[in-house]
């Protein structure tokens, strides 16, 4: 668990999606204002892939993109830019919560 310098714990909120219209600047003033340090952001419904990895493209620091099934294939198949590869997702999620 991360805490700020005046030690306050700070959230990861692991279980979030994208809507069409989303203000990307007002989800991080909100996670900012609630101590959320870092938001797992996945596509809600299909197509919404590259509303989240352009989510994470404009805050890569805070935003860890989530997908699974079919949206992976579809990145896959579209040569999507993910700039993540597993081992790199991997070691982000172990830094962020200070494992190993």
């Amino acid at each position: 668990m991360k805490r700020t310098k005046s030690g306050a714990m700070q959230y990861i909120d692991i279980h979030s999606h994208v809507a069409p219209g989303v203000d990307f600047e007002e989800i991080i003033e909100s996670i900012d204002a609630n101590g959320v340090s870092h938001i797992g952001i996945m596509p809600r419904g299909g197509g919404k892939e590259a509303q989240v990895m352009e989510f994470y493209e404009r805050y890569p620091d805070r935003v860890i993109p989530f997908y699974g099934g079919s949206a992976i294939q579809t990145l896959l198949c579209q040569g999507s830019n993910v700039s993540m590869n597993k081992e790199e997702i991997i070691q982000f999620w172990m830094n962020t919560l200070q494992v190993g």
